[in-house]
């Protein structure tokens, strides 16, 4: 009776000691599954919640230069604009999670590997010479990790995470470029609209000076006629040209990421082409740059060559972590057996040797060397390419600045014969046909003028994001991390 007691008793330690155990390893579990379905409608809540008055909104705009002034208003200059699309962008959402994750996974890259409990559970059919029936254990393994393997981890790890920040800065200079542009766009119809209402009123008064002739005799019907289909055509592209600027009004609005009802609310502060242009074109950093700084500004700044030469650090801490992964990791494994007849201390060691030279691990580090070679050419031909295109932008911009020179002195000329114009008929050597005839020039001039500061701007807009240097509003950089700031807090 007392064997089979203490059998017994040692068959309900056994299960005691398995219990314990799995309560234990229930407790080491952190996280449980939650199922989380993406709800449409929730999606379209939220877009629909994006407005002008969040005060989260308006105090990143206030922290990157917008004044109270400039949001008391219903006016977005293109640095308010930017910034709020900035703010609700949903792939810089998406950026900034991958960001997150890149993080955590940074944060964690030096941690040591965890030690790993193994619980071994065996039943032993043969009991003879006093085998046990039952026995259970406990067994740690410990792995020591060289510090060079961990290192190279590390390094990937703040790899990941500077491309992941720099894929959030392209981003940021991509919408820049597209506000940009659109904006640019937007003014120039405005403007093109200004000169053709000019054009009408001229029109019209001279319509009705050639009519008052006509009465007198001094006019033919043919002249009114002319005057007449001329009139017609420019309210007809009066017409289309105001549907143009509705369009790029709302090419632009539905950059800004706000809700669709804020729009109606909103309009786009307006600066003209040519005041626009003479200021990019006084731009000494590009104007009176030479090639050789350009260069220089263009290795420096780029966010491309940025990425690409940390995607050769990225080879380069691949092929470090493979190098390193030659050599084994020592494994300890200390433990404890019990049974129903003796309690037993274990304690193992392994690792794993390589025995021929040509492994499999081998075969990673010539790929990865391989790998190495590819990203130092692409480096290459990335640069190649981005100082072609600059030397061809910049001899653009330089045709571009020759010829906004000839067309200012064309409108100087017209203005100049409109005055000699004014001095004959104070005389009355011509009559106001002939001044509203220059006028009507004068107005022709002006849009040719502004087609040719149109194509100059779009030039100094290329090198502008070619260079990425932008004009509005702060340093992007310094943007894309206050937005980092704000979209945290909320998150937190």
């Amino acid at each position: 009776m007392s064997y089979l007691l203490t059998q017994r008793l040692r068959f309900i330690a056994s299960s005691a000691i398995i219990s314990l155990l799995c309560i234990a390893m229930q407790g080491c579990v952190k996280h449980s599954y939650v199922a989380e379905p993406v709800n449409t409608s929730s999606v379209l809540n939220e877009i629909n919640s994006w407005n002008i008055d969040n005060p989260d909104l308006i105090q990143f705009l206030q922290t990157n230069g917008i004044s109270s002034e400039q949001l008391s208003g219903d006016d977005f200059s293109i640095e308010r604009l930017y910034l709020t699309s900035l703010y609700y962008d949903p792939e810089m959402q998406v950026a900034y999670k991958k960001w997150k994750k890149a993080k955590i996974a940074a944060e964690h890259a030096d941690y040591r590997i965890n030690p790993k409990l193994s619980i071994p559970f065996e039943h032993h059919s043969d009991t003879s010479d006093g085998q046990s029936e039952w026995t259970i254990g406990a067994v740690l393994n410990f792995i020591y990790e060289r510090k060079g393997k961990r290192e190279a981890k590390q390094a990937r790890a703040n790899v990941d995470l500077l491309n992941a920040n720099l894929a959030i800065t392209k981003l940021a200079f991509e919408q820049h470029g597209r506000i940009e542009d659109h904006y640019h766009t937007y003014i120039v119809t405005k403007t093109k609209i200004t000169e053709i209402e000019n054009e009408i009123n001229v029109l019209s008064e001279l319509l009705e000076q050639l009519e008052k002739k006509y009465e007198l005799g001094a006019a033919s019907q043919f002249e009114i006629s002319t005057i007449k289909l001329e009139l017609q055509q420019r309210q007809f592209q009066l017409t289309l040209q105001e549907n143009v600027l509705q369009e790029n009004k709302d090419d632009l609005l539905a950059l800004s990421n706000l809700s669709y009802s804020e729009y109606d609310s909103i309009e786009i502060e307006y600066v003209h082409p040519l005041s626009l242009a003479k200021n990019l074109y006084q731009d000494p950093d590009i104007i009176d740059a030479d090639v050789s700084s350009l260069q220089s500004m263009l290795l420096d700044n780029h966010l491309g060559i940025a990425m690409i030469l940390n995607n050769y650090a990225q080879s380069e801490a691949e092929l470090r972590l493979e190098i390193e992964s030659q050599y084994p990791d020592i494994v300890l494994s200390p433990g404890f057996i019990f049974d129903q007849t003796d309690n037993i201390w274990a304690l193992g060691a392994s690792w794993v040797l390589p025995l021929f030279k040509n492994t499999e691990q081998n075969l990673k580090i010539l790929n990865a060397l391989e790998e190495r070679k590819i990203k130092q050419q692409e480096v290459v031909v990335l640069q190649k390419n981005l100082l072609s295109l600059l030397y061809m932008r910049h001899k653009s911009i330089l045709r571009h600045k020759a010829t906004l020179a000839i067309s200012d002195k064309i409108i100087e000329s017209i203005e100049h014969r409109a005055q000699e114009i004014n001095a004959q008929i104070e005389i009355g050597g011509i009559d106001n046909v002939a001044l509203l005839r220059n006028r009507m020039e004068f107005y022709k001039a002006k849009q040719t003028q502004i087609e040719i500061y149109n194509n100059a701007i779009d030039a100094m807009h290329e090198i502008e994001h070619l260079l990425q240097t932008p004009h509005f509003g702060s340093e992007i950089n310094n943007i894309v991390s206050s937005w980092l700031t704000y979209i945290e807090r909320e998150r937190d």
